[in-house]
């Protein structure tokens, strides 16, 4: 069985799963990797949404404005993971 780090230092099985000291679990549930949002996504999406002008939008043009927002977050290489536009509104 594959392992590979989940960026806490804690590897985590090909299945997804882990136990907390590093060894596999032997359960066979795909569990989710959960990602923090940090304060360094926080500025990366204000950023996002300044850039696109998301935060002026015209009341018919704000979806399409933070869905650019989304893109241009997504396209961020520190991004780690994917966000659409109704995380960002």
């Amino acid at each position: 069985m594959a392992l590979e780090s989940a960026g806490d230092g804690d590897p985590v099985n090909a299945d997804g799963g882990t136990n907390g000291d590093g060894g596999p679990t032997g359960s066979t549930l795909r569990v989710p990797v959960r990602r923090k949002w940090r304060e360094e996504h926080d500025k990366m999406a204000l950023d996002a949404i300044r850039g696109a002008k998301a935060h002026t939008a015209a009341h018919g043009q704000k979806l399409k404005r933070f869905e650019e927002a989304a893109d241009v977050f997504n396209q961020h290489p520190r991004a780690i993971f994917d966000v659409n536009a109704k995380a960002l509104s």
